[in-house]
């Protein structure tokens, strides 16, 4: 279970936690992990240990941002899905972006 922060001076090396409404991509085979991939809206900010429980894991690194998607099952299933990152993005529900300086 995922707690949400209650300091408010904090929120810079907490994990924003995204719902995802909707989600798009062109070629899900050629193309790379994108946070545009998804349309999504502000859950909450909590602690960055999310990242750790089962269903959670990694879509992309950028220089500033380590981004993780929260999924139903597993997305890394390669009968289900040749690749696990067309696994992600098709069952994604949360999007958690952690600041790298956080870490």
């Amino acid at each position: 279970m995922m707690k949400t922060t209650s300091q408010p001076g904090h929120y810079e090396h907490s994990a924003h936690v995204l719902s995802v409404v909707a989600r798009f991509k062109l070629d899900g085979v050629a193309s790379g992990n994108f946070l545009e991939d998804f349309i999504l809206i502000h859950d909450r900010f909590t602690h960055p240990a999310c990242v750790f429980e089962d269903d959670v894991s990694l879509y992309k690194l950028t220089p500033t941002q380590l981004i993780f998607v929260q999924c139903p099952g597993k997305p890394w299933d390669v009968k289900a899905f040749p690749f696990s990152r067309i696994g992600q993005h098709k069952r994604a529900k949360r999007v958690m972006v952690v600041p790298r300086k956080s870490t």
